[in-house]
C-alpha cells in the first residue's frame, strides 16, 4: 500500500487482522459492521468512542488497492428493495506480500516508511530496518 494517510494504514491493518481470521472471505459490509461494532470500542482512550469512522467506499478502496487483500469471488445478496452482486475479499499470506516488497530492495527505489503495521512487523523479523 503506497503512501496514504495514517488512518488508511491503520484501517488496512485492522481489516487484515479481521479478514485473516475468516478464510472464507468477507464482504465490505461485513468489514464495516466489524469496524463499527467491535473495533470502535478498542483502545486506550474510550472517552473518544467513535473517533474512527469509515465509509463503505473507503473500506472498499483499501481492500482493492492494498496488496494485503485479494478478491476471492462474488456472491449475490438480496436486500429489502433490491439485490446485487457483492465482492468477497480474502487476506493474502503476509510472507508473500513481504517477499514482493523485498524484491524492491535491490531496485533503485527504497522501502517506504508508510506500510501497515503487519507488514512492518514482518519486515523487522527479516532484519530490514525501516
Amino acid at each position: 500500500m503506497a503512501g496514504g494517510t495514517s488512518r488508511n494504514l491503520r484501517l488496512a491493518d485492522w481489516l487484515y487482522t479481521f479478514v485473516k481470521q475468516h478464510p472464507e472471505g468477507k464482504t465490505v459490509s461485513e468489514c464495516r459492521d466489524y469496524l463499527v461494532s467491535e473495533r470502535q470500542n478498542v483502545g486506550k482512550n474510550r472517552k473518544k468512542k467513535g473517533t474512527y469512522t469509515f465509509s463503505s467506499s473507503q473500506i472498499c478502496g483499501v481492500l482493492n488497492s492494498s496488496p494485503l487483500f485479494e478478491e476471492l469471488g462474488e456472491i449475490r445478496q438480496t436486500y429489502l428493495t433490491s439485490g446485487g452482486v457483492v465482492k468477497i475479499y480474502g487476506a493474502r499470506d503476509i510472507t508473500e506480500v513481504v517477499d514482493k516488497i523485498m524484491l524492491t530492495i535491490n531496485s533503485p527505489h527504497t522501502i517506504r516508511k508508510s506500510h501497515p503495521r503487519c507488514i512492518k512487523v514482518e519486515l523487522k523479523k527479516r532484519g530490514v530496518e525501516i
